[in-house]
């Protein structure tokens, strides 16, 4: 087993810690003491003239004991200890030990000279040797949610599951064990679709541009929401009370009833590009087809003019001093086309906007988990998506 010595050896007014790993390995560690008596001048700066025979020139450098050169010496090594020709106390014959006492320590002096381990960003070691979360009155956090979905077969969809990835920057004002936190959307990734024969065949898959959710508030809609928060060490409760997150579209009460229709929405241009909903690009090639907009036409939709909502409540602890994370209630996942874009053409009529939106995919929450990280108040997207890549 290797073994490890604590020594304190005395050098002009400061005291070095040496540890020795089976007393062949060493290093050297220095914390600055108070001299009960003036310490003398540093041999390293100063000629000593000391009289005939004694060389001017006086140095320590490198060297925890023996002599200076001049009539002085580097330190004394303690009673374990042996000074070696080249100036450095060593045990003699293996015999220093050390036993580190890290029982039920996260961080701090094992007493040995080592530490018992060190803390995470954003915590510190307290007196008895335990890893503290330092408490915070506002944060910024991105946020990632995962929601299972699946959804039926209907005239022109194939029944199918998926994955729905969601991210958000959340800014969270603490006041007691409560909080309160704006939210803005950051980033979307809907499963692919499979259209039925008689919808022409094919897949679907549609994205939102990565410029959208850089645009910030406004155009981009804030959701404020709440919650309670039972402290900040790892393992606390944190709850974020249901929340009605819209997108492209808003709700005299967004926590009412989803309507039937595009036509039950008010329609909303969040992306600031003078078209209803938020625009997304529909995928073609690579087995992605565009959605046609008439059963029998030949028009098919190259951009989709979408409104969404997702309502949530989520329930988790704090996994670390930065992260909190845990199991998310979707009591809803919604949808809307309420409007498309003719690929080589003009904007859809209103009744190629409702046929597209007949044939959507009606997605059904399954089940869903959450977590966040802390990030720069001026992380962008894109940044907190890197921060929390989706989880398959």
């Amino acid at each position: 087993m290797n073994q490890r010595c604590c020594v304190l050896v005395f050098v002009s007014g400061w005291i070095a810690v040496w540890m020795a790993g089976g007393c062949d390995q060493g290093r050297l560690k220095t914390e600055v003491a108070t001299s009960v008596s003036e310490a003398p001048s540093s041999p390293d700066t100063q000629g000593v003239d000391t009289g005939p025979g004694i060389p001017a020139a006086c140095s320590c450098v490198g060297k925890q004991c023996g002599s200076d050169g001049c009539s002085g010496a580097c330190g004394t090594c303690v009673a374990e200890l042996t000074c070696s020709a080249d100036g450095q106390c060593a045990c003699p014959g293996g015999g220093c030990s050390c036993a580190p006492a890290c029982a039920s320590k996260q961080c701090g002096n094992d007493g040995c000279g080592g530490v018992c381990g060190t803390c995470p960003d954003g915590s510190d070691c307290s007196v008895d040797g335990q890893c503290a979360c330092e408490p915070v009155e506002q944060e910024t956090v991105g946020g990632y949610l995962r929601i299972a979905v699946t959804w039926p077969k209907t005239l022109g969809v194939v029944a199918g599951s998926g994955v729905v990835h969601l991210w958000s920057r959340d800014v969270i004002t603490y006041s007691g064990g409560a909080f309160t936190a704006h939210s803005n959307i950051c980033g979307s990734d809907i499963p692919e679709i499979t259209f039925s024969s008689i919808a022409g065949g094919g897949k679907m898959k549609f994205d939102f541009p990565d410029a959208t959710f850089e645009l910030g508030t406004p155009p981009l809609p804030l959701v404020a929401h709440g919650g309670t928060s039972a402290g900040f060490q790892i393992g606390a409760a944190f709850v974020a009370t249901q929340s009605a997150s819209l997108f492209g579209c808003s709700m005299a009460d967004p926590n009412a009833a989803w309507p039937g229709s595009a036509s039950g929405l008010t329609q909303q241009d969040d992306d600031a590009d003078q078209k209803p909903g938020a625009t997304a690009n529909n995928q073609n090639g690579s087995g992605y087809v565009y959605p046609k907009v008439s059963m029998f036409g030949a028009g098919q939709a190259d951009k989709m003019y979408l409104a969404s909502r997702v309502i949530v409540t989520q329930n988790g602890t704090r996994q670390t001093c930065t992260t909190v994370g845990g199991a998310a209630t979707v009591e809803s996942f919604d949808s809307h086309v309420v409007g498309c874009h003719v690929s080589g053409g003009a904007d859809c009529n209103a009744t190629q906007a409702g046929f597209c939106d007949t044939n959507r995919a009606v997605m059904a929450p399954l089940s869903a988990t959450w977590k966040s990280v802390r990030v720069s108040a001026s992380a962008t997207c894109a940044e907190i998506r890197a921060a929390l890549p989706k989880v398959p």
